[in-house]
């Protein structure tokens, strides 16, 4: 039976994991990443038994690191201080999701309640992203205590991100994640549609629309790669959302028209054979470049790359060495999706791998990275064979 006390620090941990808020206090800025990542894993790393998957992960960790200080040796000392940091931070990510998912089984804490969790957490913030943009919040007061990217504050749109540090495209795209699983959770038959869960629904999906257009890529990707679960499993749900869609699309916003018109233009110019779909892409198109030195890249910095792309970041400033492994670590993740059977775990992995060409999502934002571990562990240790695969022994090692 799973108890309230569980159920809290289940959500607790899960919010700080995805959205890693800053706290703001008495002028000093404290990451909440440390106590999700570092502090579990520094706590339990003598009880974790690393299965091979979990050492391959971690030695491929290690030698995106190395590749990336090796390059910098030879690159005239232009060390790509952010990728050493991110694969080296990277196995705290992975074994925290393990760790929460070991505490989960012991605490009967079921897959399909990690997931609704998890659709919770995003459903909260969600919230607060609604009433901060629409100025029901004051958003002042709030980041008062709140750290936020400070470009936030600085764009022409408004976007305030609620509790989450990464804004625009990530938050977009992670509220998009948030709203897939909340529909694979129904595919799957765990969940039925209910008033709760067409709130979320509405909710997540506004705050989707105000954070970024990243997320409704993300969501058109989830409907055709569930097309035929879709149709042939519920046929109602696809009526009632292609009637809300084009209802949203074609009745006014009144004060919020620019909003509808900004995220939604890409669509409206596709419909109507514009050349220039979305001024987004015309400026991805514009980032594409190949280094001069496709080995080790041009002497660069990744962070001084002149680029938003994850996969040209890589390219230029660790050449062909660093995109291959790159390619590799993602690769690793696709064949655990594949020899779990983990169908949303494969979603999540290409569409995170895809996403490079928009921003850089290679390990980081976190909350991406975690959830995708996440998945991956819940799988792995829970709905395998739809028993608990993990066993525990008397010394309370975690899987």
């Amino acid at each position: 039976m799973v108890t309230r006390v569980s159920s809290c620090i289940a959500f607790t941990y899960i919010f700080i994991a995805l959205l890693f808020p800053y706290f703001k206090l008495g002028g000093v800025v404290i990451p909440s990443l440390v106590f999700s990542y570092i502090f579990p894993v520094l706590y339990f790393f003598k009880k974790i038994n690393f299965d091979s998957e979990d050492r391959y992960l971690f030695l491929l960790c290690l030698i995106g690191a190395v590749i990336a200080i090796f390059v910098g040796f030879i690159s005239d000392s232009k060390f790509s201080l952010r990728i050493v940091f991110v694969y080296l931070f990277a196995p705290f990510i992975f074994l925290s999701a393990k760790i929460f998912v070991v505490f989960c089984i012991k605490k009967n804490i079921s897959s399909t309640n990690i997931y609704s969790i998890v659709v919770n957490v995003i459903f909260v913030n969600s919230l607060f992203v609604l009433l901060l943009n629409l100025n029901v919040i004051n958003a002042d007061l709030f980041y008062s205590v709140i750290h936020t990217n400070p470009l936030v504050f600085d764009y022409p749109i408004t976007r305030y991100p609620g509790f989450a540090y990464d804004a625009f495209s990530y938050l977009s795209v992670l509220n998009a994640f948030g709203l897939c699983l909340l529909l694979q959770l129904h595919l799957s038959s765990k969940l039925d549609i209910s008033v709760s869960f067409i709130i979320k629904f509405v909710i997540i999906m506004a705050a989707m629309i105000f954070t970024g257009r990243a997320g409704i890529l993300v969501i058109v990707l989830f409907t055709l790669y569930q097309s035929i679960n879709f149709v042939y499993k519920k046929p109602r749900l696809v009526l009632a959302l292609l009637t809300m869609t084009s209802l949203s699309l074609f009745i006014s916003w009144g004060e919020y028209d620019w909003l509808k018109d900004w995220a939604f233009g890409f669509i409206f110019n596709f419909i109507n054979g514009n050349k220039v779909v979305d001024s987004s892409v015309t400026g991805v198109m514009s980032m594409i470049f190949i280094p001069d030195n496709v080995i080790i890249g041009d002497e660069i910095n990744f962070l001084s790359v002149q680029s938003d792309l994850g996969f040209v970041r890589v390219f230029s400033s660790l050449g062909f060495l660093g995109l291959f492994h790159m390619f590799t670590f993602f690769l690793l993740i696709f064949f655990s999706a594949i020899k779990y059977n983990n169908t949303f775990l494969l979603f999540l992995v290409l569409t995170i791998f895809m996403l490079n060409f928009k921003d850089i999502y290679l390990v980081s934002p976190y909350g991406h990275t975690f959830l995708m571990f996440l998945v991956l562990y819940v799988g792995k240790l829970m709905d395998r064979n739809n028993v608990v695969s993990v066993k525990l022994n008397n010394k309370g090692d975690y899987a």
